[in-house]
This record gives C-alpha cells, sequence and structure tokens, in this order.
C-alpha cells in the first residue's frame, strides 16, 4: 500500500522589522541556486508501412531506454500525416524506437517494464535485431527511419456454456513458450499487445466477438478473465472486491474452455495467415464455491486480515487468490478440481487497507501471484496449506494459521507447514 501523505501546515514566523528599537534590519533572504538540468536532445525520423510502402500516418512512436534503468518518464509522440515526429527534450542515452499502429506489428508489443528487465542478454540481441536504437546526445540531433511490418489476426467468439454472449471481457494474448516456462503475466497490462506504451486491452463486443490485430507469427495462448465478484456474498472490502477483477482473483478461461495453461489449446499463426478458432466457452454450470474462515492458531480468533491462494494439486499451477478480511473468505465459480488451499494470516502493515488505497504494498510487501513478498521474509513464510478436493459447493472450512508477524522482525523459513481444517475436503 502506497504510504498516504499526511497534509502538514507548516508556518514561518519572520521577525519584525525593529527599526524603530534601533537594531539591524534582517538579511534579505539569498535566492537559492538553480540546480543545473541534466542535457537533452532531439530525435526526429518518418514511419512507413512495409505492405504499403507509404507513410504510418497518426502512429505512435515510443521511446525505451535500452538501460532499462527508468521507465517513469518514457517518451511518446504521434507522426503526423506525412509520417515525420519529433520528440524533443530526451535526456541524453541510448533507446529503443518503437512504433504502435492498429494492425502491425510493435516489436515492444508484448514488453511491460517488468518483463524487459527480465530480460536475458539472449533476449536483448534478438530484440535489438528487430528493434532500431538511437543514440540521443544534446549536440547532435537523432534521426531515425522505422518500418511498420503487417501482423496477423486472430479472431474468437466467447460465450458462457448456456449460449449467450459473454460482452465486455478481457482477452489476453500469451506467448506459449512463456507459459511453458512458468513465466506468468505482470499485472494487468501484462500482454496486451501495446502493454508497453499503455494499457489498452481487447474486450470481447456486444456479440462476444473479439480480434487481435498485429500479432506476430507464433503460437499463443488465448485467454479470458471473468470477475467473480458475487451479490450473495457479504464481503464488503474494497481489496476483496479489486483481487476479484485482476488476473489474480478473476476465473481465466482458456481456448476450448480450458481453466488451465498447461491444457489449454494454443493457436498458431503465420505471417500473412490468420485464425479464427480461437473460440472461448465459459464453463459457470460445472463451477462451485468455498467458503470459510481463517482463524489464529494461538486464539482461535480471525485475524484482522489474511490472504489464501487456490493452487492446482498437481502442478502447483496458480488457480485463484482471494483476501479475507476479518478472517473470513469467499471463492465463487471454482472449477471441480483436486486443489492445494494456502492461507496467511496478513502482516500487521495490512490491517488497515482500504477502498482508497493504490496498491497492497506497505514495508516494501506486495501482493504477488503467491501470497506475500517482503524484505526478510521467504514467500512461503508463516503459510500453512490444507488438500482440498472439490466436486460441489464446499463449506464451513476453517483454516488455522500462524500469528502475523510485523514485517521488520520476520524471519524466512524453509516452505508452508501443514495446516488443519475443522472441516475435512469434501
Amino acid at each position: 500500500m502506497k504510504a498516504l501523505l499526511a497534509l502538514v501546515l507548516a508556518f514561518a514566523v519572520l521577525p519584525f522589522s525593529q527599526d524603530c528599537a534601533g537594531q539591524e534590519p534582517s538579511a534579505e533572504p539569498q535566492p537559492k541556486e538553480a540546480k543545473a538540468k541534466p542535457p537533452t536532445g532531439i530525435v526526429t525520423g518518418t514511419a512507413y508501412c512495409a505492405d504499403t510502402n507509404l507513410p504510418a500516418r497518426l502512429a505512435r512512436i515510443g521511446l525505451v531506454p535500452v538501460s532499462g534503468d527508468d521507465f517513469r518518464n518514457l517518451q511518446f509522440t504521434a507522426t503526423d500525416l506525412n509520417g515525420r515526429f519529433a520528440l524533443s527534450k530526451v535526456p541524453e542515452g541510448r533507446y529503443y524506437v518503437a512504433a504502435s499502429q492498429p494492425g502491425y506489428v510493435d516489436p515492444l508489443g508484448q514488453l511491460s517494464p517488468p518483463r524487459f528487465m527480465a530480460m536475458t542478454a539472449e533476449d536483448r540481441k534478438k530484440l535489438e535485431a528487430n528493434v532500431p536504437t538511437v543514440m540521443v546526445s544534446a549536440k547532435l540531433p537523432a534521426e531515425v527511419s522505422l518500418r511498420l511490418e503487417r501482423g496477423t489476426e486472430i479472431d474468437g467468439t466467447v460465450t458462457y456454456d448456456d449460449g449467450s454472449p459473454a460482452i465486455s471481457l478481457e482477452i489476453e494474448l500469451t506467448p506459449k513458450a512463456e507459459k511453458a516456462d512458468g513465466v506468468e503475466p505482470q499485472d494487468e497490462a501484462a500482454v496486451s499487445m501495446d502493454s508497453f506504451f499503455e494499457h489498452n486491452p481487447h474486450t470481447s463486443d456486444d456479440h462476444g466477438r473479439f480480434r487481435i490485430l498485429g500479432v506476430p507469427p507464433g503460437e499463443y495462448l488465448v485467454s479470458v478473465k471473468v470477475p467473480t465478484s458475487s451479490a450473495d456474498s457479504s464481503r464488503t472490502s474494497g481489496w476483496v472486491q479489486f483481487l476479484e477483477s485482476t488476473r489474480m482473483g478473476g476465473l481465466i478461461v482458456y481456448t476450448g474452455g480450458s481453466l488451465r495453461a498447461t491444457t489449454a489449446k494454443a493457436i498458431k499463426v503465420t505471417t500473412g495467415g490468420a485464425s479464427s478458432d480461437a473460440d472461448i466457452i465459459i464453463p459457470l454450470s460445472k463451477l462451485h464455491s468455498i467458503h470459510g474462515d481463517v482463524v489464529l492458531k494461538s486464539t482461535g480468533q480471525p485475524p484482522a486480515s489474511a490472504f489464501l491462494q487456490l493452487v492446482y494439486a498437481d502442478t502447483q499451477e496458480p488457480a485463484r487468490v482471494v483476501m479475507a478480511p476479518g478472517g473470513h473468505f469467499d471463492l465463487p465459480f471454482v472449477p471441480e478440481e483436486s486443489y492445494l488451499l494456502r492461507a496467511i494470516a496478513a502482516p500487521n502493515g495490512l490491517r488497515n487497507l482500504g477502498i482508497g488505497d493504490d496498491d497492497v504494498n506497505e514495508g516494501g510487501m506486495i501482493v504477488s501471484g503467491f501470497y506475500i513478498k517482503a524484505p526478510g521474509r521467504s514467500k512461503e513464510e508463516g503459510a500453512v496449506e490444507i488438500p482440498l478436493l472439490v466436486k460441489g459447493d464446499v463449506e464451513d472450512i476453517t483454516i488455522r494459521v500462524p500469528d502475523p508477524q510485523p514485517l521488520e522482525h520476520a524471519a524466512p523459513s524453509e516452505a508452508p507447514e501443514q495446516g488443519d481444517a475443522s472441516a475435512p475436503p469434501q
């Protein structure tokens, strides 16, 4: 949770002039020396469409630092009707130059900043072979020419298993190789095809249809994020609602109706081709609910808040993450499977989370694909797990967990301990 800044009113008591008492008037305040601004340069260039050899008009142009040391001030502009662009006041350094235009391949389109930072040296070599770079200097304007390659497209339809269209749901495209290597999407803007520049997710239309344009050749997994909030629940926490709207807390369904990346059907696209077999069916009639409570082993009382993660028992793939304010949790829309249900009492730093918080980050702690990571604490520390077989609705589970420790006193441990539950697996 980003620390909320307290508003501090500072009043400076200035000495009154005492010329009438024979004292010297106070000296005039000296102006502060202006800090020298770092040198900047200018980047100009032209963008063309490779398939037409005509200007790429109104394309989005971005500069990304090759060093990857600062993504807070990325440089953006758009081409004019002649395909020309100019970026001024660019800090000195070396940059990747990329263009984003619907229907055309954006070489940086599948890279969010965390993915970019995680690239290996070999990955960077491949990237530099496909993305032009430019050296920006205050002494000499930089010029670059870009050619946009036409991409392929993936079309599909999302429906519920009763035949009704699934409207306004976010569609995600993920390279199959990343899922095979265990790479998980980074937050919400992970794999939008223009996610590095802006989060502009693909969504299903009023008939449940979707089109993903500008896809490079390769094999992909296509999935839909289904929010899991339920009106039947007593959940009132803003953070519970938030998690249910994200990929961590929502229901993820892949092409063919699969609920796991490891069993999902891959979509293969080639240069100049298109795929129209990316249909997704959301199996609502085969989903169930899990309800229960987290309590402290020491007292039997619920913690102020807790986090739970549901993972598939055989592959350890994450299925869902949910927050349990006051210890109570509800997990609706869970498929029939064998799981491990992991729980941890939230450290003291999370006790006062509210709807207005910007993100779950306090004292360096973040909620991630697995519980909590914090300085000096392993991601498993304090967590317990129980086996859970879901064949129908599961009620009245109680999971007993260790007392939470303040983040600054936490000590790492080896692995989640086995928890006890007052109700056996259903």
